[in-house]
């Protein structure tokens, strides 16, 4: 009862709230603007436990936490320099043992509150801006988009995968300089046009190695071009994108994939000096992804690879070449003129294919969660968005299930399936 009562008080709270951005100044002469941006996504998550989690045995639970907020503001500086600022406070109050997969989704002791974009963008012509400061590089759809308009209940793993073996941050931004152009013909619902990014980042520096991480992507799109990255436009925008990407980074210091500090070649048994820059890894990733939008039908797909060559390991693990696949499939279907709102059926299939060539063991820059645990591992989200003025207000019950192949032969299986509830408002 007492659970019941809290839901329903926080989606009071919800659908009382105002639904668009606040503008708190606007010069229309000057090209000046000031909004204010705020965002939260509220979870209640109930969640199989097993012995990946705690020890055998231990409950089943039900988990409330504010898994993303956002406050900031954003705006336009003049007509040629665009701005935005905002910070995040994301997974509080959660319970860490409801992490459907181990750590995929970070640790948090309440007292999470950081940056998350910093930049300016100075638009020079539609042909070529330049965007520089903290922010995402321009390369998977799962990554670039928001957290706040996706038909899943949460990202999927091409995101979390992408992020992780690129840049090694779970929130995917780094510090960088971009440029960025848009040629198109034909008219709105008729146009054919093709968007490029190109961007130098940091990543990954770590003692005597200096190698910066280079990331491009090109979109191509037959229909109007969608002004914000998401799945669902609501019937406004019908039409195709394709975006294809790949980031490269030619010297990575071992050491920054973990904290290891001494190395040994398992041939030889020689010792290797992990200062010595020519002891270093290339890291690769490229990948594909595709929208269709049309009428109440939308379709995400998307398929990524990540890649490290030349690891050196250490005494017992990790010599040769490692790669890592993901991909996804997402569909929805969105009635109308549900109550005051939409309704979208929406479901979702996505795979993390790790190399079983080698084992990463301590030198995985995504920790234990993949290869070393769980094998290969497949989901598949069943669920009900319910929006109100498109996403700014959604309402999403979602059914999990998660598939792993435990490394141990001794496990037949992990239950980490979830059902959870969701409340999101954008203001």
């Amino acid at each position: 009862m007492k659970n019941i009562k809290l839901i329903i008080t926080l989606l009071s709270v919800l659908l009382s709230l105002k639904a668009t951005a606040q503008v708190v100044y606007e010069n229309i002469d000057k090209g000046q603007k000031l909004q204010i941006i705020h965002k939260a996504q509220f979870w209640s998550v109930y969640q199989e436990i097993d012995i990946d989690r705690m020890d055998d045995g231990a409950d089943n639970r039900l988990d409330f936490n504010i898994r993303r907020g956002r406050f900031g503001s954003k705006g336009s500086i003049n007509k040629y320099i665009d701005f935005q600022i905002w910070y995040a406070y994301d997974l509080l109050g959660k319970d860490y043992n409801t992490n459907f997969i181990k750590d995929m989704l970070g640790k948090n002791d309440d007292k999470a509150f950081q940056p998350l974009d910093a930049f300016v963008k100075l638009k020079l012509d539609p042909k070529f801006n330049i965007t520089t400061g903290f922010f995402r590089p321009q390369t998977s759809r799962e990554s670039i988009r928001s957290a706040f308009g996706t038909m899943t209940f949460e990202k999927t793993f091409t995101n979390f995968v992408h992020r992780s073996y690129t840049l090694g941050k779970g929130h995917g931004r780094a510090t960088g300089i971009n440029l960025s152009g848009n040629f198109e013909t034909g008219e709105k619902q008729k146009t054919i046009g093709l968007k490029y990014d190109l961007g130098v980042f940091n990543a990954f520096q770590n003692n005597f190695v200096a190698s910066p991480m280079y990331a491009g992507r090109l979109t191509f799109y037959l229909g109007e071009f969608e002004k914000n990255v998401k799945d669902n436009h609501f019937g406004n925008k019908n039409g195709i994108i394709l975006g294809v990407y790949s980031t490269l980074q030619p010297k990575v210091q071992q050491t920054a994939l973990a904290n290891i500090l001494k190395f040994s070649n398992a041939v030889n048994s020689t010792e290797i000096n992990p200062y010595d820059k020519n002891n270093a890894v290339l890291s690769t990733s490229y990948g594909a992804d595709f929208l269709l939008n049309f009428k109440a039908f939308n379709l995400k797909a998307e398929y990524t690879t990540a890649q490290y060559t030349g690891l050196m390991g250490t005494v017992n693990t990790a010599i040769g070449d490692y790669g890592i696949v993901a991909y996804d499939v997402i569909a929805g279907y969105t009635i109308n003129k549900i109550g005051n709102g939409a309704l979208e059926f929406a479901v979702a299939y996505s795979v993390v294919d790790t190399d079983d060539k080698i084992n990463l063991d301590n030198l995985s820059i995504v920790d234990l969660k993949y290869g070393d645990i769980y094998g290969d591992t497949n989901l598949f989200d069943i669920g009900l968005n319910y929006y109100l003025d498109n996403e700014k207000y959604k309402i999403n019950l979602h059914y999990v299930m998660v598939n792993e192949n435990p490394t141990d032969k001794n496990i037949n299986d992990y239950k980490n399936n979830f059902i959870g509830l969701g409340l999101q408002y954008q203001w």
